[in-house]
């Protein structure tokens, strides 16, 4: 009797230096119903891996004719298909391993099902908003993002369009450089300023300057002078 336990069918694991080996702790009915990716590449069965452990309630192992490299992602997962492919004959033969096979079959959709929904955007279980309805996006806008409605829950696009808001952003920071640009400019005037007016109250009165630092400074501080008079 297969059993199946309550147990995600998924395993990620970061390949070691010449790892070929990689167990999956979960039943599958069928080789082809495992998915194997190394990174976001999927591999092909048989000719990138083999597959032991098919039908083994304690899962298996997948095995790789050529290692990943250290370092890189495993995923395995499985994700057989969600349909029914057999039907039990009237007044058939009922064998019990037939229908418990069926029933295991069902169960592995299940939670196929429950792994992918737990991966995916949702409320908390103590959150207030119950109805489904709240949950459903809206219409694409170009440039704008979803927000909630703090009471009711409802998604909607923003008011804001992002496109604009990164526009702004550029402009402010072109805007900044510049008047940076303009403060170093005007420091700099203002230092040639004050140096040819330095220069030119020296010449009016015949002022000999013997300090020659040319930074600029007030005239009592820069200058050690003497008159000609």
């Amino acid at each position: 009797m297969t059993r199946i336990q309550d147990t995600s069918p998924r395993a990620q694991y970061t390949a070691m230096q010449n790892q070929t080996v990689f167990p999956f702790l979960f039943w599958v009915p069928a080789a082809e119903d495992l998915s194997v990716y190394i990174e976001d590449t999927l591999q092909t069965l048989d000719i990138d891996y083999t597959v032991s452990g098919v039908l083994d309630e304690n899962g298996g192992l997948i095995t790789f004719l050529t290692p990943p490299l250290e370092g890189q992602t495993v995923t395995l997962e499985r994700n057989m298909p969600l349909e029914r492919t057999t039907q039990f004959q009237e007044a058939g033969a009922f064998k019990a391993s037939v229908l418990n096979l069926e029933l295991s079959k069902i169960i592995a959709m299940v939670q196929q099902l429950k792994r992918d929904v737990d991966r995916k955007v949702g409320l908390q279980a103590t959150s207030t908003i119950s109805s489904a309805a709240a949950l459903m996006l809206p219409n694409p806008e170009d440039g704008k993002t979803l927000v909630f409605d703090g009471v009711s829950g409802v998604l909607r696009t923003s008011e804001i369009n992002l496109n604009d808001v990164d526009n702004t952003i550029t402009q402010t920071q072109i805007a900044a450089t510049e008047a940076a640009q303009a403060v170093i400019a005007t420091q700099a005037a203002q230092a040639a300023t004050e140096s040819a007016r330095d220069e030119a109250v020296a010449n009016i009165g015949q002022v000999k300057a013997v300090n020659t630092d040319i930074t600029p400074k007030p005239l009592t501080d820069k200058l050690n002078v003497t008159t000609g008079l």
